[in-house]
């Protein structure tokens, strides 16, 4: 290796003073001669090191083709195309859940277990639809895996509308979920295509606020929200007398939280990676989102005791109400930064990092809803739901382990992404 690179330099080098000496001669054939022997130095040193006959790359950095360079108004098209879709998709996730008694009551079941799993399944969906969706994108491209997914999501949505049977709507809203997972798991690596770094922050708040806004309007995010979600019943309808009509409107607390959380997202998040950057030096480096993370973590139990124990303790219909909304800025706060970190982390893998971020939260989001009813029966509202504000109390620490840790997390052997 040392000796091809001097090579290299004794080649430049003389390269360099013979066409110094070649402005000096008087005769054009000499010169011509000499770029000649220029030429035949150049295709030695190209034989030395050949291109890998596999790799596909851009015609240079200004390649019109390469989304970096379209134009802002088609990144912004297909942008927001993309959001549109990241909204339809979880929109549909939380839209059966009101009705849900009314379901149950059309297919002549009582299993209260069995009724939250008609909305947490969509969920399991998405679960499993990343695992192929996301390694099919990075081989075949995305634009058509998402023109598939969406295909297979309206006719599945269809079908959920025509079953005939429980069993039919529970697999066709799976399957649902598994094509609706497309854009949630996409997203991310559609934006890392198009976008720089320094400027992400705000494209990813567009992206992201289908997951959350999404379901605040379909009457889910992940987990604890949606784990809350299925008490709304038991809360609204059962101690504040909301009809089956109204209900819908108690998720507007949500909605109000997580606008909240888009518009405050929207407004550092990019900022600051540049203050950051600025005051550090060097590159921006993933870290630099990390910060908001902190007041996300302290909004989320706050929204979670003040929600549990005003219904507990049935206080005015609006306190609770404000709790959730706490939770959905928490919630928003939290996820937005968390979900361009892992861009930012692994720009060219994105999709396959957002993939796996997704699994880990459908897995959870589809699974200890089926366990709320028990453990507020149990447990009652005010201490059912401390149990999750002292969880969350728990990962308060984590956003700070990331920001004082996460470089050298992201360096180490055992967590590098390298293929």
């Amino acid at each position: 290796m040392a000796g091809s690179l001097e090579r290299s330099d004794a080649i430049s080098t003389a390269s360099t003073n013979d066409r110094y000496h070649c402005s000096r001669l008087s005769s054009r054939a000499d010169c011509e001669k000499q770029s000649l022997n220029e030429s035949s130095v150049n295709a030695v040193i190209n034989d030395e090191s050949p291109q890998d006959p596999n790799l596909v790359d851009w015609e240079g950095p200004d390649d019109p083709e390469n989304p970096m360079n379209w134009s802002t108004a088609k990144k912004v098209v297909a942008i927001g195309i993309v959001s549109l879709i990241t909204v339809l998709s979880p929109l549909t996730s939380t839209i059966i859940s009101p009705v849900t008694p009314d379901v149950m009551n059309t297919f002549h079941s009582s299993n209260e277990t069995l009724g939250a799993f008609v909305t947490s399944v969509y969920l399991l969906g998405y679960s499993f639809g990343p695992l192929a969706i996301a390694p099919l994108s990075e081989t075949y491209g995305r634009a058509i895996v998402y023109n598939t997914c969406n295909f297979i999501f309206l006719i599945f949505s269809i079908a959920c509308a025509v079953a005939d049977s429980l069993s039919a709507l529970i697999v066709f809203r799976f399957l649902s979920g598994v094509a609706a997972s497309c854009p949630i798991t996409l997203g991310a690596g559609t934006i890392a295509d198009m976008i720089p770094l320094e400027r992400r922050g705000l494209a990813m708040v567009a992206l992201i606020m289908g997951p959350l806004v999404g379901p605040t309007f379909g009457p889910l995010v992940y987990g604890y929200m949606y784990l809350l979600f299925t008490t709304f019943p038991r809360v609204f309808q059962g101690q504040y007398g909301f009809s089956n009509s109204s209900v819908g409107l108690t998720y507007l607390g949500v909605g109000i939280g997580c606008a909240s959380g888009l518009i405050f997202c929207g407004a550092i998040s990019d900022r600051l990676v540049k203050t950051l950057t600025t005051h550090y030096g060097g590159d921006p480096k993933p870290e630099y989102r990390l910060p908001a993370m902190f007041i996300g973590a302290l909004c989320v139990p706050i929204g979670l005791f003040l929600y549990g124990w005003s219904a507990d303790k049935k206080v005015h219909w609006i306190v609770p109400i404000i709790g959730t909304a706490f939770l959905g800025v928490g919630m928003f706060v939290i996820f937005m930064p968390a979900q361009t970190y892992l861009v930012d982390a692994y720009t060219i893998y994105a999709a396959s990092a957002s993939a796996a971020a997704t699994v880990f939260r459908s897995v959870l989001g589809s699974t200890i809803p089926l366990a709320g009813n028990s453990m507020y029966d149990a447990l009652g509202l005010g201490w059912g739901t401390s149990l999750l504000g002292f969880i969350a109390v728990a990962f308060i620490p984590v956003p700070f382990v990331f920001w004082k840790f996460g470089e050298r997390i992201r360096n180490s052997k055992y967590t590098r992404a390298e293929f």
